[in-house]
């Protein structure tokens, strides 16, 4: 059925409660570690361990905590060798059925924790950044392999795809336990060429989280808006164009956005129900053809890692290291849907 979440009530009742207490528990989480004044590899541990283990009926989070030193990766930012962390958590979501990826999609997310201030005017925020992270997460340039996360995955260059902007992200970390959400290309705007973000810099191009969102294929198709379609003799077509994607789509569940990417969200409620409506991240593979081998090997290794029985049985025969075992210091968080046969 393609829209199983809001022909069946009990289900879409049973999504919205699944969002919220995913939500509330990242919420309490996140609120003890900024009142112990912990630094952002503990946060984010506490993002992974209060995620951990959450589940009802089709939707599961599975999850790993990687303890050790920051993995770094090599690359050259424009003209000039550049080595920096890749991030420091990996977000993933999946849509499968009997074994078959629908739709596969991952973002690299950097946290970073807000430097805070009591002034007249309240409480100011500055995130510092890294330029050469920030050029990575963005652009994405051809990375060595032979260092860091990927040393023991590739033998030539990487090259990972973009397309969405969402590969790159950032978690904007704040008092009393909140998270702004942003793809690094918002970043670089927001920054205005400082070494930093301040909060009040983040809000002005978004006047709502949707202004932000990057339209997905088939929605946002251009065909659909040629302003030929509404021509009597090109209905035909457009019916037929529609039937077609039906078919094709028929087994993906039915979200508001799951065809948009988000680039932004405000807050943690926005981000947990952009994440668990498959709206966040850089796809890997859909209706089971994989559309980027590099990515999707990486994407793939780094699910085997948390639990290779559990992901066999989920995803089946898929290319990926099942040995691998990352380093560094990352959270890894795999939001997996499970369609019933």
């Amino acid at each position: 059925m393609f829209f199983p979440f809001f022909t069946d009530e009990s289900k879409y009742r049973q999504l919205l409660e699944f969002q919220k207490e995913t939500t509330e528990l990242i919420y309490q989480a996140l609120t003890v570690g900024y009142l112990e004044n912990e630094n952002e590899v503990k946060l984010v541990e506490r993002i992974v361990d209060s995620s951990s283990g959450r589940g009802k009926d089709d939707i599961h989070i599975f999850a790993k905590k990687i303890h050790g030193s920051a993995s770094y990766v090599s690359f050259l930012n424009r003209d000039k060798p550049a080595t920096t962390e890749l991030g420091d958590m990996i977000i993933i979501s999946i849509i499968v059925k009997e074994q078959v990826r629908l739709l596969q999609k991952i973002s690299i997310v950097q946290n970073k924790k807000a430097t805070e201030r009591e002034t007249r005017n309240g409480v100011t925020r500055t995130w510092s950044l890294d330029e050469d992270q920030l050029f990575l997460l963005k652009n994405f340039p051809k990375i060595k392999s032979n260092q860091g996360i990927f040393k023991n995955l590739f033998i030539n260059e990487i090259v990972f795809p973009n397309t969405t902007n969402c590969l790159g992200t950032y978690g904007l970390l704040k008092s009393p336990g909140e998270m702004i959400f942003a793809s690094a290309s918002l970043i670089e705007e927001f920054r205005k060429n400082k070494k930093s973000v301040n909060e009040e810099d983040i809000f002005y191009p978004c006047e709502t989280a949707h202004t932000c969102d990057n339209g997905g294929f088939p929605f946002s198709f251009p065909f659909i808006f040629h302003p030929k379609l509404f021509h009597p003799q090109y209905f035909e077509d457009f019916f037929m164009f529609w039937d077609k994607m039906f078919h094709r789509f028929h087994d993906l569940p039915f979200f508001p956005s799951l065809w948009n990417t988000k680039l932004f969200t405000r807050d943690l409620y926005d981000f947990v129900r952009a994440w668990t409506e498959f709206s966040i991240g850089e796809p890997t593979c859909i209706l089971g053809k994989v559309i980027n081998d590099n990515l999707d090997y990486f994407t793939n290794s780094l699910l085997y890692s948390i639990s290779p029985r559990k992901m066999s049985s989920l995803i089946g025969k898929t290319h990926a290291n099942r040995e691998f075992e990352p380093q560094g210091n990352l959270g890894i968080l795999a939001l997996v849907y499970e369609i019933a046969k």
